[in-house]
């Protein structure tokens, strides 16, 4: 990992956290309270944490990397991950990492090298993922909703201000375009090219 604390005018030296990652994944990282924490696929399959220190397994088969949330004022963290029969699981924690509920199936069918995004915007967190038919696919309001668009990635999101909701993709032609709402979900924006 490396950091910068004034806006990246300059950037701390690389540094280990250890651990093994499972071959072409990457570690998803969220904010909570005075702590970042990571979290990676081990080279098993499972989910691993870092909070300062690598915390035992939290188990899982995880065939992606996983996306991972933490919702403001709370001790709640999100993780969801791609499970071996291709589907969309989640886990979380209300208490700050003590306790977490058993993996949950939310269904779906994640493309293959493919990772899920999670995003909290206004106290909820939301999941994307690329569908094995390349169309972005959201979460929201118990079911799978398509977004359309054809992607060669996994998805990216985040969330600047209340209700709003930007999602990043790679396209055919290794372009990134991304499609916004700003009333939480209710009415998307056309598809615009970012680069």
């Amino acid at each position: 990992m490396r950091y910068t604390t004034d806006g990246g005018t300059s950037w701390d030296p690389w540094s280990s956290r250890d651990g093994q990652l499972l071959k072409d994944t990457g570690p998803a990282a969220v904010w909570m309270g005075e702590v970042i924490n990571w979290f990676v696929t081990g080279t098993n399959h499972q989910l691993y944490w870092y909070n300062g220190t690598w915390q035992p397994s939290l188990s899982g088969y995880l065939t992606s990397s996983p996306g991972a949330a933490s919702v403001p004022g709370t001790d709640g963290i999100y993780v969801a991950v791609r499970g071996g029969n291709g589907a969309l699981y989640r886990t979380y924690t209300s208490d700050g990492g003590k306790i977490w509920i058993p993996w949950q199936p939310w269904g779906g069918q994640i493309l293959e090298g493919t990772g899920p995004a999670a995003v909290s915007y206004t106290g909820v967190v939301r999941y994307f993922v690329t569908g094995t038919n390349h169309a972005l696919y959201w979460w929201e309001s118990g079911s799978w909703h398509s977004l359309g668009g054809y992607l060669t990635s996994s998805p990216a999101a985040a969330s600047q201000t209340t209700n709003a909701i930007d999602v990043f993709v790679v396209s055919t032609h290794s372009d990134i375009w991304s499609r916004n709402t700003t009333d939480g979900g209710n009415n998307w924006n056309p598809w615009y090219e970012v680069v």
